[in-house]
């Protein structure tokens, strides 16, 4: 057996890595192998949550929601809260008709870049007189809002409850 030179080997070594990343690339190509992805996405942080109620007066000129426009934030509200770009989450906001009329609830909007989704219970939602409903809605109105498609997007979500109505 002849002794390779050294050009020779170094031909042969390139050879075979050729040949080894061609049948890599067929292996990836089949569905064998998988290329590892990057990391998963960071998610969407909400920092804060500011509603603000379109409503009435009562008889002593005392809004029938109380005071707004409001802002929730911190840990007694669970925020600053994260999750996945694009997925749907749950802000739940409280309700308490302080007003001795019942008064109905129309529409949710929510501002850009969210969207909302829905909202538990539906709309429009008669809301009971603190005098016989004294706890509000039972987990507040809850509204369903889905985050934009903005990786390691941190905001705050405004929140606007419609309840005069048209």
């Amino acid at each position: 057996m002849r002794k390779l030179g050294r050009r020779q080997k170094w031909t042969l070594a390139v050879l075979i890595a050729v040949g080894l990343l061609v049948v890599l690339l067929g292996l990836v190509a089949a569905g064998v192998l998988r290329v590892p992805a990057s990391g998963p996405a960071a998610p969407v942080k909400i920092q804060v949550v500011c509603v603000t109620i379109l409503q009435g007066t009562n008889a002593t000129g005392y809004p029938w929601f109380g005071p707004s426009p409001f802002c929730m934030s911190g840990i007694g509200y669970n925020l600053p809260y994260s999750s996945a770009a694009g997925s749907t989450v749950n802000l739940p906001i409280p309700i308490l008709n302080l007003d001795t009329n019942n008064h109905t609830l129309y529409s949710v909007q929510v501002g850009p870049p969210f969207t909302l989704q829905q909202t538990l219970p539906p709309l429009p939602y008669e809301v009971d007189s603190f005098i016989y409903n004294p706890e509000g809605i039972d987990g507040g109105l809850m509204v369903f809002v889905t985050l934009p498609n903005s990786p390691g997007l941190s905001a705050g979500v405004n929140v606007t409850i419609n309840a005069l109505g048209g």
